[in-house]
């Protein structure tokens, strides 16, 4: 009897090494699954939720243009042709919530760092006569150049420091959802941001797009590459060491198109796009684009208010 316990006992065994491995290796596949699943869904999620952003500056941008017969000025504006400059993503926020965000001032000249003391101040008469704000920076918050790049080597204006109290006028851009870093901001604490979202407007009054025989001078096609290029030249806000494939430097190395190259063929409606014949999207009204998830302009996961 004791034997037949003993046997019956024997029989019962756990798991083999290999079995064990087995297991452990399904679960880490299932694991590894999952967390791709999920960050996808993340991702899938938050451009849904800057293309909604965008949705919202498209509305602001329409309230814009019936309080001024047009939509806000995108061209890169400076002061005799020389820096600093002031480009379409910073007459963005200009245009839609002011450069306080009290408003929009319609005063302006588009160029903040003319420092107008009649401008964006506490003036009664100035406060009096702002427009909007025409969207709302919940979720897009508005940054100086300085805070998203830390002090970047541009011609672009920005304040001499993001932690110095303003000396003149600011000219923020927005900065899309996609938290790339956390910065230090003088008035927000450490928060995290994304790349800034470009603007342009379209030349209503061109002929021209995406043939150079016919026009070689690309600032006179119906969108002015030149508009945004100083924020493509950037790089990327999570490593400005990370090119944009947009930047006027690029240049593929499979197919040697250029920033200015890839531009244009990613805003070129194919449905309008012939060996003679090439229109943009929006041709009469203007264009945003998000860098998207990976921070790059130029790659597949760029959010638009157009494609």
């Amino acid at each position: 009897m004791r034997n037949d316990k003993r046997i019956r006992r024997s029989d019962r065994r756990g798991f083999t090494l290999l079995e064990l491995l087995v297991v452990i290796g399904i679960v880490a596949m299932l694991v590894g699954i999952l967390s791709v699943g999920l960050k996808n869904v993340v991702r899938q999620a938050r451009s849904l939720k800057q293309r909604t952003i965008l949705r919202s500056m498209d509305t602001g941008l329409e309230l814009f243009a019936k309080d001024f017969e047009d939509y806000p000025e995108s061209a890169m504006t400076s002061n005799s042709g020389s820096p600093p400059y002031v480009c379409g993503a910073q007459h963005l926020v200009e245009a839609l919530v002011g450069r306080d965000g009290r408003g929009f001032e319609p005063k302006t000249k588009w160029y903040a760092p003319s420092a107008d003391p009649t401008l964006y101040t506490d003036d009664q008469e100035s406060l009096w006569r702002r427009k909007g704000p025409y969207t709302e920076l919940k979720d897009a918050g508005a940054f100086l150049l300085t805070e998203l790049y830390n002090s970047p080597a541009t011609p672009l204006f920005s304040n001499d420091s993001p932690t110095e109290p303003l000396k003149q006028p600011r000219a923020p851009v927005f900065a899309d959802i996609f938290h790339l870093r956390r910065v230090p901001t003088a008035s927000r604490g450490t928060v995290y941001v994304g790349n800034p979202i470009v603007y342009f407007k379209a030349d209503k009054a061109s002929r021209f797009f995406g043939n150079r025989t016919e026009q070689p001078d690309h600032d006179k096609w119906i969108y002015r590459y030149s508009d945004c290029s100083e924020i493509f030249a950037l790089g990327s806000v999570k490593d400005p060491a990370v090119q944009h494939r947009y930047a006027p430097d690029f240049v593929d190395s499979d197919t040697g198109e250029t920033g200015p190259d890839l531009f244009y063929e990613a805003i070129t409606n194919p449905t309008m796009a012939t060996d003679r014949f090439r229109k943009p999207y929006n041709p009469g009204t203007f264009i945003l684009i998000s860098a998207g998830w990976d921070g790059v302009f130029g790659t597949k996961d760029d959010v638009t208010n157009f494609n």
